[in-house]
C-alpha cells in the first residue's frame, strides 16, 4: 500500500523556502508513529531539510530519495533513485501487499506519487499561510474521508487543526 503524509493549511500549502509551514507537536508525533519502521520516499530537498534540522536522515526508517541529480550522494543508510518508475518497481517488487510505504514530500514528489497512492494522511491547519511556495496536490472526487479528528488550539499550538485520512475509491493497477 502506498500512502502520502503531509501537513498543510486550508489552501493546501505545505512549505516555504524548503521549510515546513507549521510545527505542531501532535502532528510530529503522528508523523513519527505512521512512518517509523517503514520505507519513506522523499525528494532531495525534503531529505536535505531533514538533515539540516536533525543532522541525520529520519531514524528507524528506510529512506528513499528521488532526485534527478545523478551525482547526489546521501548518507550511507539512504538510497537514491532517479525516476518514479524505478521507485514504484522497488515498492511493488520488495514489499508485501500489507506493507505500507510512505511518501513524505515535497510537493513535486506528492504530485508524482498521488496517482499511485491508496491512502492520504493530512493534518489540515485551520489557517492560510502568509507565504508558501510548495503545495500538496488537490484530491479529486475519487478520494473519500475515512477518518477525521478535530483538534483545538492549546498551549502548544495557536491553530485549530484536523487529522484527516483519505482513501481512494479507484482500483489501483
Amino acid at each position: 500500500m502506498l500512502s502520502l503524509i503531509a501537513c498543510c493549511d486550508k489552501s493546501m500549502a505545505i512549505g516555504y523556502e524548503n521549510n515546513l509551514l507549521y510545527h505542531i507537536a501532535e502532528d510530529m508525533k503522528r508523523f513519527k508513529e505512521l512512518t517509523t519502521g517503514k520505507l519513506c520516499i522523499q525528494g532531495r530537498l525534503t531529505y536535505e531539510s531533514i538533515i539540516n534540522i536533525t543532522g541525520k536522515p529520519l531514524q528507524n526508517r528506510r529512506n528513499i530519495i528521488l532526485t534527478k541529480n545523478k551525482d547526489f550522494k546521501p548518507d550511507h543508510s539512504s538510497f537514491v533513485y532517479h525516476s518514479v518508475n524505478d521507485v514504484l518497481k522497488l515498492v511493488r517488487g520488495q514489499l508485501g501487499k500489507d506493507e505500507e510505504v510512505m511518501v513524505i514530500g515535497g510537493g513535486a514528489i506528492y504530485e508524482a506519487f498521488l496517482p499511485h497512492a491508496d491512502k492520504v494522511y493530512l493534518t489540515i491547519v485551520d489557517s492560510v499561510a502568509e507565504k508558501a511556495d510548495s503545495y500538496f496536490p488537490r484530491l479529486n472526487d475519487d478520494w473519500r474521508v475515512i477518518e477525521k479528528d478535530h483538534r483545538k488550539a492549546d498551549n502548544n499550538t495557536t491553530f485549530n487543526y484536523s487529522f484527516v485520512t483519505y482513501s481512494c475509491d479507484l482500483l489501483k493497477k
